[in-house]
């Protein structure tokens, strides 16, 4: 989906069976793109989805709306982009970056925000964007003064034993819920169920983790680290 410099418009709806993308999937170096959509049954991206250097890219809207689970969601040099709403919904980020898109105000939807307001790293790289989206620190701001957006630091969950071998035992947490789990520079390794409270850490390769919970209610995510 590079170089398709005559197409104002992409939907790629017609590919309703493609739910996994092993690697990378750019949008980019197209001059006379400006809306995109579709692309709504992928479900996992393990690299990067970048949008870049779209020169008359306005909208990002209605795509990717099943991605769960992305390596980095990084949007950069779209000059007149002003509108990533498809963003705006619970999604899984390792790498954030948002840069270069000077007229990009409101970058504080929910994806984002989930990613801002979390402590793993790498730290989000936000820069050379319009005010209200041209840091991390206006970003984090609005993420938390946004109610439609819970804080995910006014929550936390204690894991134990912490260094952990094979069983990982999440305090308070009954039932069923959908864990993510992510290196210490962000990126995703693992989404799994826990039922009980108990994930089975066993197979993990030793090193630092980050844990995220899917659903609600909204806890941030919580490190570990696995001997």
């Amino acid at each position: 989906m590079i170089g398709l410099d005559n197409v104002p418009t992409i939907n790629l709806n017609i590919l309703p069976a493609l739910d996994t993308v092993v690697n990378n999937l750019q949008v980019g170096a197209n001059s006379t793109l400006t809306s995109f959509a579709g692309l709504n049954a992928i479900e996992y991206i393990g690299g990067w989805l970048l949008f870049d250097d779209c020169e008359d890219l306005v909208t990002i809207t209605n795509a990717f709306q099943s991605v769960d689970t992305c390596g980095k969601l990084w949007i950069d040099q779209n000059d007149v982009l002003t509108d990533i709403s498809a963003f705006d919904r619970s999604m899984g980020i390792g790498n954030l970056q948002v840069t270069n898109n000077p007229l990009l105000s409101y970058c504080h939807v929910q994806a984002i925000c989930e990613r801002v307001v979390a402590p793993i790293l790498p730290n989000p790289a936000i820069y050379g964007n319009a005010t209200g989206c041209d840091t991390e620190f206006e970003v984090y701001d609005l993420c938390t003064l946004n109610t439609a957006v819970p804080d995910a630091s006014s929550a936390s969950i204690t894991v134990f034993p912490n260094p952990a071998q094979d069983l990982l035992r999440i305090e308070g947490l009954s039932g069923t819920r959908i864990a993510l789990l992510c290196t210490a520079d962000g990126r995703p390794v693992s989404r799994t169920r826990i039922d009980g409270g108990v994930l089975d850490i066993s197979q993990l390769p030793a090193g630092m983790y980050a844990l995220r919970l899917e659903g609600e209610p909204t806890y941030a995510p919580t490190i570990f680290v696995k001997q």
